[in-house]
């Protein structure tokens, strides 16, 4: 017996089970990852071809990690389907961590400062946006 407004969402799955969690948030991450390795990989052509000025290249590069934190927050919150702003923000955080960890591993010179706490609140908000938007699509 179904009573108006009081039906559940069909397309709404939630995960209770920690693992299950994790899994979902860490493909979320690695999805946005992928996108971005993707997407530079692009912008590095258009570089090499185009007579496009390297001043753009950082807000380029801003943009491309902002999108791939984006579709894994969004991707991660879908397939969860509850409390979008908080996976979503775990998704931002920990994209911003790998890629921190992983510049520790290619570049020398990088420190931890508090750049660092900004990127993290950027990445937080950016995958906060892309979690509730995930769970309302």
């Amino acid at each position: 017996m179904m009573f108006s407004g009081f039906h559940k969402n069909e397309k709404q799955k939630i995960t209770t089970e920690p693992s299950g969690l994790l899994s979902v948030l860490f493909k979320g991450i690695i999805l946005g990852l992928l996108l971005s390795i993707f997407l530079l990989l692009a912008l590095v052509a258009v570089i090499y071809f185009t007579p496009l000025s390297e001043s753009y290249i950082p807000f380029m590069v801003l943009a491309i990690s902002l999108a791939g934190i984006l579709v894994g927050s969004y991707w991660s919150a879908k397939s969860l389907g509850t409390q979008g702003w908080l996976n979503g923000g775990f998704v931002g955080i920990g994209y911003v961590l790998v890629v921190f960890i992983l510049g520790f591993f290619v570049l020398e010179d990088i420190t931890l400062s508090a750049n660092i706490f900004s990127k993290l609140l950027v990445g937080f908000v950016t995958g906060l946006l892309g979690g509730v938007w995930g769970v309302n699509a």
